[in-house]
């Protein structure tokens, strides 16, 4: 995953660890995984906001900066997104994982988004 080309920033092409991204969600109702990895500006933390539709995948990379969030889009793959959300919603044995951080409901919805955009994917 990188930052998109932006005529309005400077940090297109900027590459993101995959392996700094957590799967426990900041948000009991939102995809907001926190992220440890080098970043683009100065922040006090981040997280990737990911917004699961059944015919598209929206990543942003938000940055929290004395006080103030910058937002930063995400360009893609779709195995990178199948790589950190199969590991976020998916036990190793393809059960569920309950101890995501999301309550049961948005668990359930956004698992269903997910699966459907996996077999547009497919498709």
């Amino acid at each position: 995953m990188e930052i998109k080309m932006n005529l309005n920033q400077t940090f297109n092409g900027f590459k993101l660890d995959a392996t700094a991204i957590k799967l426990q969600s900041m948000d009991s109702s939102n995809i907001r995984l926190p992220y440890t990895g080098n970043l683009p500006v100065d922040a006090d933390s981040a997280y990737i906001a990911f917004k699961m539709m059944p015919t598209q995948a929206v990543a942003v990379l938000v940055c929290k900066c004395a006080g103030k969030e910058k937002r930063f889009p995400l360009e893609y793959t779709a195995t990178e997104i199948k790589q950190v959300l199969d590991a976020f919603f998916f036990t190793h044995d393809g059960g569920t994982r309950f101890d995501n951080g999301l309550d049961q409901f948005w668990l359930g919805l956004w698992t269903a988004h997910y699966i459907d955009w996996k077999r547009t994917e497919a498709a």
